[in-house]
């Protein structure tokens, strides 16, 4: 796989660019920006960015493998990022199923978006996001964000973080197209509420549960009220 980087000064969104025009550019194909308009996150959250600070960028993957697999892109991915940031971060860890969090705060966040042309899959898009040399955030953001320069006292050059995360996602994903599912083992090693009661909202429910284990298909087995199910989509909230 190789990467081609095209870079906009300023652009509304970089997956809602990639999901316009994927047939125009290669798999690899990179879309970076200084700044996003409107940037958003998983159930439509707003992406609040700033001009220059932080590292947001979109891949154009073409996958052949079966849409049941889509499920473990996202935490390959996470597992991607987590190698490169976790040798400048203290305290880093893994949220199910998108972000990562230095200490309890969040740090970087994925979003996965797949084209469909009926069951076929087209295209996979995956957007991240990461708090690079941000150190204002507004209310009540400040409370539960922050970036690498808040946690390190160092500003970092966001071109050279983008070469590494390529570099890992790379590595990752070529392994997993082979069969290596060794990324969930680290997954597992560094996801933060392993084996913890968290509050789960699903559809706007919140439920209390126990976390069991990260199934080897990136989904939650969970246990409440004396039942253990499988959790495949929603949010741990951090609220409580």
């Amino acid at each position: 796989m190789e990467f081609k980087i095209i870079h906009f000064d300023e652009i509304d969104s970089t997956n809602t660019f990639l999901k316009q025009n994927y047939n125009a550019y290669l798999e690899g194909t990179v879309i970076t920006t200084d700044y996003q308009k409107q940037g958003y996150g998983r159930m439509g959250r707003v992406w609040v960015d700033q001009k220059q600070k932080n590292l947001t960028f979109s891949l154009l993957l073409y996958p052949k493998f079966e849409k049941t697999i889509l499920s473990q892109i996202t935490p390959l991915t996470g597992v991607s990022l987590f190698k490169v940031l976790k040798e400048t971060v203290p305290n880093l860890s893994i949220k199910w199923p998108n972000d990562l969090l230095a200490g309890t705060k969040k740090l970087a966040g994925i979003l996965t978006e797949a084209i469909f042309n009926g069951n076929d899959l087209k295209a996979l898009i995956i957007g991240i996001g990461i708090n690079v040399n941000s150190t204002n955030f507004p209310q009540p953001l400040a409370d539960k964000t922050t970036s690498i320069v808040l946690e390190t006292n160092q500003e970092v050059d966001k071109d050279l973080l983008l070469d590494e995360i390529l570099a890992s996602f790379k590595k990752h994903y070529l392994a997993f197209l082979k069969g290596d599912r060794s990324y969930l083992k680290v997954f597992k090693e560094n996801f933060r509420y392993l084996h913890q009661e968290v509050d789960i909202i699903q559809n706007e429910v919140i439920k209390r549960v126990k976390i069991i284990d990260v199934l080897d298909n990136g989904n939650l087995l969970v246990e409440s009220s004396g039942k253990t199910y499988e959790v495949t989509s929603g949010e741990i909230s951090l609220n409580r």
